[in-house]
């Protein structure tokens, strides 16, 4: 490191795509000790007046304000830290962040990142009628990226905006395609919004919906299938049905994005009677009890 980074580094010593980490550091500087300094009102002399600071015999300059090496350990950790937080929690991290350009996925993978959510929202045919500010293709390239980082893929779909049978089926074979298949896959009931273009599409019958769950687990067998959107107006039984389909998770927690979602206290109810129990942080989901 010091070879390629100290003073006998030159421009030719280093190759297109490599990526040297070295420890956080930051110097303190005249400038940083006096302008913090009189920004917090900090009026000892010793901190910014260097004739006062040369006259005291313990240190004969001047001293940095103590609260300036306080703030930037604490900044200077912070990424180390967040890195780490929620996986020492338990828990994985997943982020909903659209399209990635070139190196952003490698950032995220930097910074502790497990899953990404990119979804494809629907079958090749029919996107157009919904997306119109960028393409299929600039979905899959995102998700290329997303896989080349080394980040795990959540990615899945929206049922019930219009589309047919045929496109439910060529929306799994997309996802199918995917190599690998995403760990995850979020299958989400439309919930229309008051002001939106498909606020008044015409609702899917819920047995399609739980059609299209089977045929996820079957054409995905190992993805976990995700019950997603709309389970806040989606009666318990259909809700039974899904899981009975194949679908083997479901986001917890009253709030999504843009819409609501059942109670954790419903959600945990709704468990004990269907017999579900939820795994361990880290394990992978019990694939016979699918």
């Amino acid at each position: 490191m010091q070879v390629r980074c100290g003073f006998a580094g030159y421009f030719e010593d280093f190759s297109v795509g490599e990526v040297y980490r070295h420890a956080r550091g930051k110097t303190v500087s005249e400038l940083d000790n006096v302008l913090i300094t009189n920004m917090v009102l900090n009026t000892a002399e010793p901190h910014f007046n260097e004739h006062c600071a040369q006259a005291d015999p313990m240190f004969g300059h001047r001293t940095v304000f103590g609260g300036i090496n306080i703030a930037m350990v604490i900044g200077l950790a912070a990424q180390d830290t967040a890195q780490h937080a929620v996986r020492e929690l338990g828990m994985e991290t997943c982020v909903t962040l659209g399209m990635l350009r070139p190196g952003q996925a490698e950032q995220l993978k930097d910074a502790g990142l497990d899953y990404y959510n990119h979804n494809l929202d629907t079958a090749p045919d029919f996107y157009g009628s919904i997306v119109t500010t960028h393409g299929y293709q600039d979905r899959l390239d995102t998700l290329q990226r997303v896989r080349k980082a080394g980040i795990k893929v959540c990615c899945g779909g929206i049922i019930g905006m219009g589309e047919n049978r045929l496109q439910r089926a060529a929306l799994i074979a997309e996802l199918a395609a995917l190599d690998p298949p995403p760990e995850s896959v979020p299958v989400n009931m439309l919930v229309p919004i008051a002001g939106t273009p498909l606020a008044d599409v015409e609702r899917l019958d819920p047995l399609e919906f739980v059609r299209t769950i089977a045929v996820a687990r079957i054409a995905l067998p190992t993805s976990v299938v995700r019950l997603s959107a709309g389970r806040a107006t989606m009666p318990e039984p259909v809700q039974a049905l899904c899981f009975l389909a194949g679908a083997n998770s479901i986001f917890y927690g009253d709030r999504l994005l843009t819409t609501g979602n059942p109670s954790t206290d419903s959600d945990r109810a709704l468990f004990e009677r269907l017999g579900l129990h939820p795994t361990e942080p880290h394990t992978e989901p019990d694939r016979a009890a699918r």
